[in-house]
């Protein structure tokens, strides 16, 4: 929210034709085309990136002094928010209109934020716990007085060669962090859309590509149909032959004993 940001604390559930044809759940974002126009994103289009249990963010305000940026992850228009906690994560889910957000939805965005942005005021900062008894005096030194006001803690500070010469500094918010994990990074696009957003964050235009693939490390991952296939042939294709090849040996040892 201090970036302008709001979670929308829901699942992306996806009706597109696409999941059928990829064999992954409703609850898994297939993009390939719903890349927006983004340093980011160059080069992707057409490049399937996979991403389980999204969730959506929108804007806070119309417009926040020192934030800027843009949408560059877009979900198919076949898909909805969901947003009843019963439903989110099993369950057959169903659009509720009034309640539920029609797609395309944002989970994906690229933020420059300048200082003007990073001095916003954020409300509802916790603040520092206490000191645990039995503590060295170096550690209690460090302690300010409970009844004081407290700063705001949100970490390492920003350097202030950040914004030097008018720069801004960058961040990227995803509504989804699977697409990273050792499960999905080597899946179709994963991996280079992660090298982009570190490329992007580090300032490094050149290290925004595709890149080579080795066939041998991807992944095999089977349409909805290919998996019908297999299991249809391991139970009845797979004994058949079997059992007519056996029939055919014995067949042929009773002649030879004739």
């Amino acid at each position: 929210r201090r970036f302008n940001v709001r979670l929308g604390e829901d699942v992306i559930i996806s009706a597109d034709q696409l999941n059928q044809e990829f064999g992954v759940s409703i609850r898994t974002l297939i993009v390939a085309d719903g890349y927006g126009s983004h340093e980011i994103t160059r080069g992707l289009t057409g490049v399937a990136t996979v991403f389980p249990l999204v969730q959506s963010m929108s804007r806070v305000e119309e417009e926040v002094p020192g934030v800027s940026g843009s949408i560059f992850l877009f979900s198919s228009p076949l898909s909805w928010s969901e947003q009843d906690p019963m439903t989110r994560f099993s369950g057959r889910p169903q659009f509720d209109k009034g309640v539920d957000f029609q797609g395309p939805l944002p989970f994906g965005v690229a933020l420059r934020v300048t200082r003007a942005g990073v001095d916003r005021p954020q409300a509802a900062v916790p603040r520092r716990p206490a000191t645990p008894a039995g503590a060295g005096q170096e550690q209690a030194a460090t302690v300010a007085d409970p009844d004081a006001d407290q700063p705001e803690d949100f970490g390492d500070p920003l350097p202030t060669s950040v914004f030097d010469g008018g720069s801004a500094a960058r961040l990227v918010i995803l509504g989804n962090s699977e697409f990273a994990t050792n499960a999905n990074l080597q899946r179709y696009g994963n991996r280079d859309l992660l090298l982009n957003l570190v490329g992007w964050l580090a300032r490094e235009s050149t290290l925004i590509n595709l890149r080579g693939r080795d066939l041998r490390s991807q992944p095999v991952v089977l349409t909805t149909s290919q998996q019908k296939m297999l299991g249809w042939s391991s139970v009845l294709v797979w004994p058949l032959l079997v059992g007519g090849a056996s029939v055919g040996f014995i067949l042929v040892r009773r002649r030879k004993d004739r």
